[in-house]
């Protein structure tokens, strides 16, 4: 934000508590109530895009807005359709345009974020998301703890609920995309692990979400979740 002089009063993101749970509300009215949102990394991102390009702040989250242009046009690249028609426009929780796109056009997108890419600004990019696994998600979220069990073989990002989206560096498996009903972190975590060591990868962690344990309040085991994958 200082390197770009993103005034945090220029994001649009809105307000909502921290996901840790151990994170102090930031009082109203103050940088950071606003940057607790977990979108506000990305609307400084946005916001900074804009100012470089001379484009408009205070309409950065509209569709018709050059930036989100931008950013259709290279959805569409990466995951190969053919014209802007044939994705869904809807609304995220954070005011952004948001896109419903069929999976194997999901695939076909993240099976190009590899380090292999002779794509330079991709090879960058997915560097950072290797060397940099807590800006993706923060701790103790599927995303970090995945990207960290697993030591920079995989990126990946979830969406709302029960989304998942893994680049495996490893080119022989390209991608794997897993949408759920069931939007609970530590089912998905177990359900991604039970495919991952289908597929040859040994998850190097403890953490919680991979065991397959549910502990009660007195932090005692009290069921099981089960996978069948």
């Amino acid at each position: 934000m200082q390197k770009f002089a993103v005034d945090w009063k220029s994001l649009k993101c809105g307000e909502h508590r921290p996901i840790d749970k151990d994170t102090h509300y930031g009082e109203e009215g103050t940088p950071l109530r606003k940057l607790q949102n977990n979108c506000s990394a990305k609307h400084c991102m946005m916001i900074a895009a804009c100012k470089l390009k001379g484009w408009d702040l205070s309409s950065y989250l509209l569709p018709s807005h050059p930036l989100q242009k931008f950013i259709i046009e290279n959805i569409n690249s990466l995951c190969e359709l053919s014209d802007q028609e044939s994705i869904s426009l809807a609304v995220d929780g954070c005011g952004l345009p948001t896109y419903t796109l069929l999976t194997q056009n999901i695939l076909k997108g993240f099976s190009k974020l590899n380090l292999a890419s002779g794509d330079e600004t991709i090879v960058k990019l997915i560097q950072s998301l290797v060397n940099y696994p807590f800006y993706v998600s923060g701790y103790d979220r599927l995303d970090y703890e995945l990207s960290i069990a697993l030591g920079g073989q995989v990126v990946c990002k979830s969406g709302a609920g029960g989304l998942i989206v893994i680049a495996f560096q490893e080119p022989t498996y390209g991608a794997l995309v897993l949408k759920m009903y069931d939007s609970d972190e530590k089912v998905k975590a177990l359900v991604v692990k039970a495919i991952l060591e289908k597929l040859g990868y040994k998850l190097n962690s403890s953490h919680n979400l991979f065991s397959s344990e549910i502990l009660n309040l007195h932090n005692l085991p009290c069921a099981k979740v089960s996978t069948f994958c």
